[in-house]
């Protein structure tokens, strides 16, 4: 099971480390005076915008303080999302597909293959937390910043806390729902729930308590390489211990197959959207996208809330134009709530990839389960099949889009932030380039090497997160900081759209798409 893990995360391990050292290296480079730390400090000491979306600012003014403060606000989040992937995939994902049940027809039982799984786990928890650990010593103190052992070991600890966390609350998830899909349903859903009562209790000083409740806000008390604070390991450690006993208590009592809340084996027969394959494919969608655009929309209007606060604090800041420089261009722009509002909408642009990376998948999970063999046995051609879906693909990232920009409105409106609804709507739309390009590469990689077509995908969107973050810091050259899809995107509404990346992007998209689709109706059906 170890080996299983190991591949994806020594992958994640190298974003870490890579992220942690380019955090040390970007303050080192960018703060260099007393004068230079204090502004940062007076910038986002006390901002609630930054707050909610980062996590509390603690001793920033140090380079301790702000390494602690940008690699666990982001690393955190990150980390999180791919523990409950990885962890609904090892779990109901191989049940699934019946590769669970070669080991169960030996002397291994439920619950025994259950502890194997979250053993192997715990190697990918090991080796992303080693090499997280030997980046933030050798950088720490390659440049000076003297990180002890110890602090480097407990700094590495407080990053992957949240790794340890969802996958623990992954494997639970497992035994609750009866598909992968499901599953990763109901942990994304804990984790949302868990991030609002983490970043509504960072930007409200009057109900802090609220980050006590809150897993990631555990992550965030221990104050790493800010004056730790270990006795918060314990809430964690109980955490994971608890969910990991309680999933593998309920694989050893549960038939394979089986889980808490099953499918019924009989259901009233409903007809409705089974009169063709587009039609199937909007009954087979509708329930995971809403779930979605329903978060996206609770975000976005509590990040909406807080821009009027977040943009008075940017706009009395000194510091706050270097900052932001090093994450967009935003010192061609006014600042304040728009220059808030677009670094929000950096976050929606990762998040609506995300959709779009998730929904092609899906099209490839369709072929790789035999769902697609019974489709084409009828005559349904493939390429409707597949345009259909694109389709809803397009349409769904559209709608992502569209309510990220009125619910960011909706919330800046009710503080009276005096952000334009139009301009709101553009900013929605102007997230959903990025996500252009995602689909047309996943169709591409689709019809060409069809296994390969997830992993490529969430490369692209991870490898553009991480060059927009570390890139200047790091001063990269121009040439690599241009393989970022981020990098040539507008961050709407800090500064105008930029209506020939929105042509150029969808060209990609549609060629990419219109190939990928072409060899797709010439080659054989693959399954896993």
């Amino acid at each position: 099971m170890g080996r299983g893990i190991s591949k994806s995360a020594v992958v994640v391990a190298y974003a870490f480390a890579a992220y942690t050292a380019a955090s040390i290296l970007g303050d080192t480079r960018t703060y260099t005076t007393a004068a230079a730390r204090a502004a940062l400090a007076a910038s986002f000491g006390s901002n609630p915008g930054l707050n909610a979306l980062i996590g509390m600012a603690r001793q920033i003014e140090t380079a301790r303080g702000f390494t602690a403060w940008r690699t666990l606000g982001v690393l955190t989040i990150v980390g999180a999302i791919w523990a409950l992937l990885a962890a609904t995939k090892r779990f109901r994902g191989e049940e699934e597909g019946g590769r669970l049940e070669i080991f169960l027809s030996g002397q291994t039982t439920s619950g025994g293959a259950a502890a194997n799984i979250l053993a192997g786990l715990g190697v990918g928890l090991l080796i992303i937390y080693v090499m997280t650990f030997l980046a933030a010593l050798v950088a720490g103190n390659f440049y000076k910043l003297h990180f002890g052992a110890s602090e480097s070991l407990f700094f590495s600890l407080a990053l992957v806390a949240s790794v340890a966390e969802f996958f623990a609350v992954g494997a639970l998830a497992s035994q609750i729902a009866a598909t992968r899909r499901r599953a990763a349903g109901i942990a994304a859903a804990v984790f949302g729930a868990f991030f609002l009562l983490r970043a509504i209790g960072d930007a409200a000083p009057s109900v802090h308590w609220l980050t006590y409740l809150s897993p990631l806000g555990w992550n965030e008390n221990l104050h790493a390489l800010t004056g730790s604070s270990p006795i918060w390991l314990l809430p964690i450690t109980g955490f994971v211990v608890l969910l990991c006993a309680l999933a593998i208590y309920l694989a050893e009592r549960r038939d394979l197959g089986a889980s808490i809340l099953p499918d019924s084996d009989t259901a009233k027969a409903r007809v409705r959207f089974l009169n063709n394959p587009f039609d199937l494919g909007v009954r087979e969608t509708r329930g995971s996208l809403a779930g979605r655009l329903a978060a996206i929309a609770a975000l976005s209007m509590s990040t909406g809330a807080i821009a009027k606060t977040a943009g008075q604090a940017l706009r009395e800041s000194t510091g706050a134009l270097k900052f932001f420089s090093t994450l967009s261009q935003s010192q061609r722009a006014a600042f304040g709530t728009n220059t808030y509002l677009g670094v929000v909408f950096l976050m929606v642009m990762t998040v609506i990839m995300g959709l779009a990376a998730s929904s092609v998948g899906a099209m490839r999970e369709d072929e790789a389960e035999g769902y697609l063999d019974h489709l084409l046995v009828r005559p349904v051609s493939r390429m409707r099949w597949l345009v259909g879906r694109l389709v809803i693909v397009v349409i769904s990232v559209i709608l992502a889009g569209l309510v990220a920009g009125i619910f960011t409105w909706l919330g800046a409106a009710i503080q009276h932030s005096g952000v334009s609804f139009s301009k709101m709507c553009e900013a929605g739309i102007n997230s959903t380039l990025p996500a252009a390009v995602i689909i047309g590469l996943g169709i591409l990689t689709f019809g060409i090497k069809p296994r390969w077509t997830s992993a490529v995908m969430y490369a692209v969107i991870g490898w553009s997160f991480l060059m927009e973050l570390i890139g200047p810091a790091i001063n990269l050259n121009h040439w690599v900081l241009d393989t970022s899809l981020f990098h040539h995107v507008a961050l709407v509404p800090a500064t105008a759209t930029r209506w020939s990346t929105a042509w150029i992007y969808g060209a990609i998209g549609l060629v990419a798409a219109a190939i990928g689709a072409a060899v797709f109706n010439r080659r054989d059906l693959a399954g896993k």
